[in-house]
């Protein structure tokens, strides 16, 4: 977001460090390259669009779905799936969440 601040990412090289790293020029460098870096600038765009695609936002942070999927088994729960969708996915404010939610319990 920083760099996305100047037009022109050499003014943000030059003008534009971050005041954490106003007494380590070198990192500011590394930091000037990597977000330059046409390989990164490539991942960066196509995560924009995949997220921009996504309809329905997981709240499960880093935890992997099939950890959550086996502590439901494990729990004696008759559909672990849809308890994990109401888990990972259902939001008071999420109503298209909640819609497929109770289309699942039916």
């Amino acid at each position: 977001m920083h760099f996305k601040l100047w037009d022109d990412p050499e003014f943000a090289r030059l003008h534009g460090c971050l005041t954490e790293l106003q007494d380590r020029p070198e990192d500011w460098e590394w930091l000037y390259k990597h977000f330059t870096d046409p390989k990164f600038v490539k991942k960066s765009i196509a995560g924009q669009k995949a997220r921009e695609s996504k309809t329905l936002l997981h709240h499960s942070c880093s935890k992997p779905f099939s950890y959550r999927l086996k502590a439901r088994c494990q729990e004696g729960s008759k559909f672990p799936e849809i308890d994990m969708f109401m888990d990972v996915y259902v939001r008071p404010s999420d109503e298209t969440a909640k819609q497929l939610h109770a289309v699942m319990v039916e």
